[in-house]
């Protein structure tokens, strides 16, 4: 798979970043700023990193991530997601920096009670910045056991519930609540609503919650407003949710709606696209409308679609393939199209409600409600090379 993360324009910015560590934290904010002093501050967060970078001018950012108290490589290795020795550099990315706007980069997916060091510049001629950082310890129980959060129950009667973590580590989860869609929070004491309950225009069905890297609520649905069935994506804003672009903007009804962020916090979108024939299409949003990413209907006929991003910023998404006997397939964008992760229909028998996510080292595992016998159990495979293996 490539390297890159996202196609930027490599626009020169200066910026200029002071060395600092911390031990044991849980999230990194990196403020850089090329005329003001930055700012520094942590956000709780399991597993991942994220990246705050302001510069007085507009360019491109570049990042890489590098295992332990490492040293950072030039600003043309950087640039180039290479480590000081010349070899690939454990993470590597970039993003668009708006003149005094700060533009955050979560990295995922990251090992626990592991040293990283981050480094940062923005041009060939321009100096490297670092900062070092821990990932907590993993999470242990004395007495392990599961119980009620808030409550053994709350709300109204929901239905097709998503949970998601905010960056502050505070869970969020999205249902379907009186038809509409609603979004709650628990602040560490109770469940409390984030904007107003029931906020879509009509009915709802198909919910995925999903938090971008600056801590905002998004969440896809199937629209049922005005009878079309078509794709929505909401957030909130400051305190009301409103329509990420044009609300219904798939090209006919669907559903299975999957929506995830790329580290830079563009939101991606996937879904059973029936104005395409009933297969998968993948859209991410422009700041203005929502582009095709790769070629639309990019399967046959598919449902339960799941969408997650590699380690490496590649978008991939897993799907009942119908054109393969209603096995599981996942496919991996490549440049300009999405490729087959090793073979099509690589589950034994018929598979349903697929769920995709990704080890530390960027292995990727998928869920699935296994029909292979009749027994309608649930399978957990991963890919061992170029193979899929039961796990």
């Amino acid at each position: 798979m490539s390297p890159n993360l996202h196609r930027m324009p490599r626009k020169k910015t200066a910026f200029t970043l002071p060395r600092l560590c911390f031990t044991g934290c849980m999230a990194l904010l990196l403020a850089v700023a090329a005329q003001a002093a930055p700012s520094v501050s942590t956000v709780p967060a399991a597993g991942m990193v994220t990246a705050t970078l302001q510069s007085s001018a507009t360019g491109t950012g570049y990042l890489t991530l590098l295992k332990g108290n490492a040293g950072c490589g030039t600003a043309v290795e950087v640039q180039a997601g290479k480590a000081s020795d010349g070899a690939a550099a454990y993470r590597r990315g970039s993003l668009k920096l708006t003149a005094g706007t700060p533009a955050n980069y979560t990295v995922r997916n990251l090992a626990h009670s592991t040293d990283y060091t981050l480094c940062a510049t923005d041009s060939a001629d321009s100096a490297v910045v670092s900062a070092n950082f821990s990932t907590p310890a993993m999470a242990t129980y004395a007495n392990p056991g599961w119980q009620a959060v808030g409550g053994a129950a709350y709300g109204w009667s929901s239905a097709n519930q998503s949970l998601a973590f905010a960056p502050d580590g505070l869970p969020y989860v999205a249902y379907q609540t009186g038809n509409k869609a609603t979004v709650t929070r628990y602040n560490g004491m109770a469940w409390e609503y984030v904007g107003n309950a029931g906020f879509s225009e009509g009915a709802v069905d198909f919910q995925s919650l999903s938090i971008a890297p600056d801590g905002t609520p998004y969440v896809a649905y199937r629209d049922k407003y005005d009878g079309s069935d078509k794709t929505t994506v909401m957030r909130l804003n400051g305190t009301a949710w409103g329509s990420v672009g044009d609300p219904r903007f798939s090209a006919g009804t669907a559903r299975d709606q999957s929506l995830s962020f790329a580290p830079d916090g563009t939101p991606y979108v996937a879904y059973r696209d029936n104005g395409n024939g009933g297969k998968t299409t993948v859209k991410s949003f422009d700041d203005i409308v929502w582009v095709d990413v790769g070629s639309t209907g990019l399967s046959t006929d598919a449902y339960y679609q799941s969408l997650s991003f590699a380690p490496d910023g590649t978008p991939y998404v897993a799907y009942r393939d119908g054109g393969n006997g209603g096995k599981t397939t996942v496919k991996s964008y490549s440049s300009t199209v999405w490729v087959d992760v090793g073979s099509a229909g690589f589950s034994t028998g018929a598979a349903n409600y697929q769920s995709l996510s990704f080890a530390p080292d960027g292995t990727p595992y998928v869920a699935y409600r296994d029909k292979y016998d009749g027994s309608d159990k649930t399978t957990v495979m991963r890919l061992n090379g170029t193979a899929w293996g039961s796990v």
